[in-house]
């Protein structure tokens, strides 16, 4: 006899009812209709009763946490019960796991009984790394602190009554590696998420008053916009620690602020606003995330094109010129143009010029480069040194350049400003 004592589960008391579904139906699916469950599910209950012993048939019951494996009688010659023996196992748990707050889940491992049922499970979590949730949680940061459209602008009332509609002004963001947190005692200066995003917009702000009359403003995210790409604060591919002070979402929050920030700064001379975000090795999470906010912020905007595209390549046509971009982490500047003649064959043959653009390391090339019917430069970050790079050899000047592309003679104009 069973243990009158027993105490049931809430999922013992769903087998039994399983069973009495089972009972008062003509089959499976009739019970499993009854109870409104899905069949399988209404099998596995119903399985469940009997392997726990739930109906008190077995002379013992399985332990707690037990289940019946296999049960097998003997009899004597007059077929008369002369023994029984019952074997179990662990029951399957009915707790649901929960990833801890900062984990994400790495892999996972089951041990299954005949049926596929879960007999018991591992989860394997990691401490630190960036998940979807945290990128959400970024997004809602930044809508909360939007300080409101930027200022009006100090356009120039004659260029700003005399727009070129030939004209195309190239805004680039040349690896600005936002969240860099620097000490003036071992790196180039004192450098912060603060004073980045302060330093941005007031650039941004004067290149849009300083560039050409063009109706068209393309802002060209070069990748690497953010310095670290999860709460790791490490790079994806070499795992190369980096220099950050400030929770990963709080400097997403401030990136996405600051991009719409220009945007916003963009449209107030532009009539057309286009803006793509690269992937560079240090965000190739978040540069996508970033172009998403982007494009649902203006999303009502008519005059503003996102490209979400998560591509490390970017092409653009304006006029006789075919533009080509990518941050450089994989695929090498001077490799560009086979790339952009192979990947967009229609547009090269229909361009009678062609221009490269790659970042990553951090200086403009020596002299640029011309290979393949394109040419091809790469180009200054406005980022100051951290600790590393001041205790190697490399220097470079901090700039931030815009581009003016007319629509029959190509790149005609570069406007930058430099910082001392």
């Amino acid at each position: 006899m069973t243990d009158q004592t027993r105490v049931l589960t809430d999922y013992d008391r769903q087998c039994i009812a399983a069973h009495q579904a089972y009972l008062s139906a003509e089959n499976e699916s009739a019970g499993a209709r009854q109870l409104g469950l899905a069949r399988r599910t209404f099998s596995n209950r119903l399985l469940r009763y009997f392997l726990r012993d739930l109906g008190g048939t077995l002379p013992i019951s399985p332990m707690p946490g037990h289940v019946v494996k296999s049960r097998s009688q003997a009899f004597d010659a007059e077929g008369k019960l002369t023994g029984e023996h019952i074997k179990t196992q662990a029951a399957a748990s009915e707790e649901t796991f929960e990833v801890p707050d900062g984990h994400r889940v790495k892999g996972e491992s089951a041990l299954l009984d005949p049926s596929g049922n879960v007999i018991q499970k591992w989860v394997k979590t990691s401490e630190g790394e960036r998940s979807d949730e945290v990128i959400a949680a970024a997004a809602k940061r930044a809508a909360e602190t939007y300080a409101g459209p930027a200022a009006p602008l100090a356009l120039d009332p004659f260029a700003k009554s005399h727009i070129d509609p030939d004209l195309m002004n190239l805004h680039l963001l040349p690896d600005l590696h936002i969240g860099l947190h620097s000490s003036g005692m071992t790196a180039q200066m004192d450098w912060s998420l603060g004073k980045a995003l302060a330093t941005y917009e007031k650039l941004f702000r004067l290149l849009v008053e300083r560039s050409a009359p063009a109706k068209t403003g393309v802002i060209l995210g070069g990748g690497d916009l953010l310095h670290a790409d999860d709460p790791m604060r490490a790079t994806r591919g070499s795992g190369n620690r980096l220099d950050v002070a400030e929770p990963y979402d709080v400097v997403l929050a401030g990136a996405e602020n600051l991009m719409v920030n220009q945007v916003e700064l963009a449209l107030q001379k532009y009539e057309t606003v286009v803006v793509r975000i690269l992937k560079g090795n240090h965000d190739p999470d978040s540069a996508v995330a970033i172009a998403h906010y982007l494009a649902a912020w203006f999303r009502d905007e008519p005059r503003v094109e996102v490209d979400v595209d998560p591509s490390l390549f970017w092409y653009f046509e304006w006029g006789v010129t075919m533009l080509g971009a990518t941050h450089g982490h994989e695929t090498k500047i001077k490799d560009m143009p086979g790339v952009m003649a192979s990947d967009r064959r229609e547009m090269w043959g229909r361009c009678k010029v062609a221009y490269a653009h790659g970042f990553h390391i951090h200086h403009n090339s020596a002299g640029a480069g011309e290979t393949g019917g394109a040419s091809w430069q790469t180009h200054e970050a406005p980022t100051p040194r951290d600790d590393w790079h001041q205790g190697n050899p490399f220097r470079s000047r901090r700039s931030l350049p815009v581009l003016t592309y007319h629509r029959n003679f190509g790149e005609v104009a570069t406007t930058r400003e430099t910082l001392i």
